[in-house]
């Protein structure tokens, strides 16, 4: 896979994290692969007071890191109703 539209994915799934919570203060994308020929994508968003961290795996990097990100998202949004549930 070319690496160009690696580091795009990588910068709009980036993006789209900040937009959606804009006070995660780090996000970080990482992958490797494992040795049953599988890549393990990692995805770790800092936000205040947690660390919310999305590891999932497949053959393909673009299908992995889609994985991950769907998976924060979905932390990130119960963190995000949570604080509202706050504020009340």
């Amino acid at each position: 896979m070319s690496s160009a539209i690696v580091e795009k994915k990588i910068t709009n799934v980036k993006q789209h994290i900040k937009r959606i919570f804009p006070k995660a203060s780090v996000v970080d994308i990482d992958w490797r692969k494992k040795p049953n020929h599988k890549i393990e994508a990692k995805i770790e968003v800092k936000v205040p007071r947690k660390k919310l961290i999305a590891i999932k795996a497949d053959e393909n990097l673009r299908k992995a890191i889609d994985k991950s990100y769907g998976a924060i998202i979905k932390q990130l949004k119960k963190v995000k109703a949570k604080n509202k549930g706050d504020l009340k």
